[in-house]
């Protein structure tokens, strides 16, 4: 990755308790997808929370989901 497109983003929104997942995906060039390669693996960065990935394609809900009972921070490391 670009040394220059290396920093940290901070997003905070407000969720009632439940079960949630989180996809991220910086679109680079603002065409609202995610842009592939020949082999069909993404061209832009990406992260799922837990930091979990799919085998083809997005991880299941089960995998990605969390628990929100409280205050919560969590961080996606963008792939």
């Amino acid at each position: 990755m670009n040394q220059s497109l290396k920093k940290f983003i901070k997003k905070k929104i407000i969720l009632k308790e439940g079960d949630y997942a989180v996809k991220v995906l910086i679109d680079t060039n603002n065409n609202g997808d995610i842009d592939l390669n020949f082999f069909g693996l993404p061209k832009e960065q990406f992260g799922f929370s837990n930091n979990v990935l799919g085998l083809f394609g997005a991880p299941k809900f089960d995998k990605a989901s969390f628990k929100l009972n409280e205050n919560k921070k969590i961080i996606i490391k963008l792939r």
